[in-house]
């Protein structure tokens, strides 16, 4: 069963790349939201401008989540926050 899940084209490949995709727009939106309201004064997320941005900080992780690891330290890095 689930060496029909790893062939190239299967279930598991389809789901990793959609994860992948969901996982970086939602990073990216928010990033994008909380930087704009921070700058604009609004208090679309947080009242406070601290909040913001570190939510924005979070949101950028969870962008960089989906991100392909690339050397043994970005997985170290992501594995100790629990992306």
């Amino acid at each position: 069963m689930f060496a029909r899940l790893r062939q190239p084209g299967g279930v598991l490949g389809g789901l990793s790349l959609a994860a992948a995709l969901f996982l970086g727009v939602l990073g990216v939106l928010g990033v994008v939201s909380l930087l704009i309201a921070a700058a604009a004064g609004s208090e679309f997320w947080s009242d406070e401008r601290d909040d913001q941005l570190v939510s924005a900080v979070l949101f950028a992780v969870i962008a960089a989540g989906a991100v392909p690891l690339q050397t043994s330290w970005q997985a170290g890095c992501e594995g100790m926050i629990g992306v």
